[in-house]
């Protein structure tokens, strides 16, 4: 079934170019104008073999030409089960930003969001996390990472703004 603003395939044990068989409902929303576009997918008991895929997950891509960035933001609401029964699940935000300058030093990138990670008995989950860098290093040069690993909260520290591989793991306590 299609609109104007996306549509909805409906699998009954499907083969698409010899994969697995699929089942289920898959809705695509898209929308744009004229600094961005956004698309969305939902997933209802939708079966790629075994696997199965429930929630949905929005990209979003964005630019601004009076500031200079381009941006792509990842909104995710999925859960997935796997044959054994086991569930691995993703909740959250993550926005990739890029800012141009005059060289690739002042050429700067940002990684931010909130998420959380649910797999094999464990909860991950990264909070209002705002990394940087730039296009002349290949290193993350800026910033800290706040993490929860089943409540054992730790931070990681990426300094501030040099160029190396160097990051500092900050226990409680």
């Amino acid at each position: 079934e299609y609109t104007d603003t996306g549509f909805t395939i409906v699998f009954n044990n499907c083969v698409v170019n010899g994969t697995e068989n699929v089942n289920g409902t898959l809705t695509a929303v898209y929308s744009n104008d004229s600094n961005g576009a956004t698309f969305t997918t939902t997933f209802e008991d939708f079966y790629y073999g075994t696997i199965k895929l429930d929630g949905t997950r929005s990209f979003t891509f964005n630019t601004n030409a009076e500031e200079g960035t381009i941006s792509f933001s990842v909104v995710s609401n999925m859960v997935v089960e796997l044959e054994d029964g086991s569930e691995m699940s993703e909740q959250g935000t993550k926005t990739f930003r890029l800012i141009f300058g005059n060289s690739l030093e002042n050429t700067i990138y940002e990684l931010y969001g909130t998420w959380t990670v649910n797999a094999n008995d464990n909860t991950y989950e990264v909070v209002g996390s705002l990394l940087e860098g730039n296009l002349a290093c290949g290193y993350i040069t800026n910033g800290l990472m706040n993490i929860e690993k089943n409540d054992l909260v730790f931070t990681v520290d990426f300094g501030e703004g040099e160029c190396d591989d160097v990051a500092t793991l900050e226990y409680p306590d």
